[in-house]
């Protein structure tokens, strides 16, 4: 068997689309970029490299903790990040108050 390997970025991965699109798979990001391997029949694997946002850090002044703001502000966050079809994000939940 003889594999090539060779990158796609941009417009490019639209070669790696109906894979995804036949696996049920979330579409790539066009800021992504793809290892892709091809042999005599085709694309025979790939794996892509994506950026994801971080959705942190979330700060509340002192003396406004436990007034809801936190909530407010994360919500509307999450309402962005959906809004914006965003596919995934990171949030790191280091506190007992970041968790809820």
């Amino acid at each position: 068997m003889s594999v090539n390997f060779t990158w796609l970025k941009g417009e490019d991965l639209i070669a790696i689309d109906p894979l995804i699109a036949e696996i049920g798979w979330t579409p790539i990001p066009r800021s992504s970029v793809a290892l892709v391997a091809i042999d005599e029949m085709g694309i025979a694997g790939f794996h892509v490299l994506q950026p994801r946002p971080h959705a942190e850090p979330l700060y509340v002044r002192p003396d406004l903790r436990g007034s809801g703001l936190a909530g407010d502000l994360a919500g509307q966050m999450s309402k962005f990040l959906h809004d914006t079809n965003t596919q995934g994000f990171m949030c790191i939940a280091d506190t007992p108050e970041a968790v809820k």
